[in-house]
């Protein structure tokens, strides 16, 4: 959960743009973050960090900064997005830290938050403990996200399969044969390697 001096810098930052000292004091807190560093990496965008300290873009602060890509960045900010929305939808109501959701995790709750934080706030409108309540809808969520990733894998090395099959019975010359063996031999072994996690 935040401090109160994350949450004073929060609304500082959700209010009005960041100042350079601002900035760069944030700045350093991410650098030095053990835990948890995804909600300070957020009060830093919605505060116009990059901007404060003369960044021409919020890409650029962030690959100078932290050495983070724009990819990797945007991961963390949507770990923050999923983390605080859940955090919302439990409200005030737990006595306990939530568990942080990974950036794995985040992504693949991402498009479906709106329906996560209803399903907690109907559990928790029924009774269950706050933080159980969110425990529950996001273990779920995740095994339902698990098991599509399962049939995603298992149909991929199926399709790959069968394209080395299609491959095999073609009537190819010598030539397109050599240019092909090595390709059908790594697609086998990455079949199989999909097939092993599926």
């Amino acid at each position: 959960m935040p401090t109160k001096t994350d949450t004073n810098v929060e609304k500082a930052a959700t209010s009005k743009p960041l100042t350079e000292v601002q900035a760069r004091d944030l700045t350093e807190r991410i650098r030095t973050a053990i835990t948890e560093p995804f909600r300070l990496l957020k009060m830093a965008r919605d505060g116009a960090a990059w901007a404060a300290m003369d960044y021409p873009s919020w890409e650029s602060y962030c690959e100078a900064e932290f050495k983070m890509t724009a990819r990797n960045a945007r991961n963390v900010l949507v770990q923050a997005e999923v983390q605080l929305a859940i955090e919302a939808a439990v409200g005030d109501h737990s006595g306990s830290a939530l568990p942080v959701v990974s950036q794995r995790q985040a992504r693949a709750l991402k498009p479906q938050l709106s329906k996560i934080a209803q399903r907690i706030r109907k559990k928790i409108d029924a009774g269950s403990p706050a933080v159980d309540a969110a425990i529950e809808v996001v273990a779920t969520v995740k095994q339902a996200n698990d098991q599509q990733d399962h049939d995603f894998i298992k149909e991929a090395a199926l399709l790959l399969r069968r394209a080395v099959t299609t491959l095999q019975k073609a009537d190819l010359s010598d030539s397109q044969w050599e240019t092909l063996e090595p390709f059908m031999a790594e697609a086998n072994k990455v079949a199989a390697d999909l097939s092993d996690h599926a």
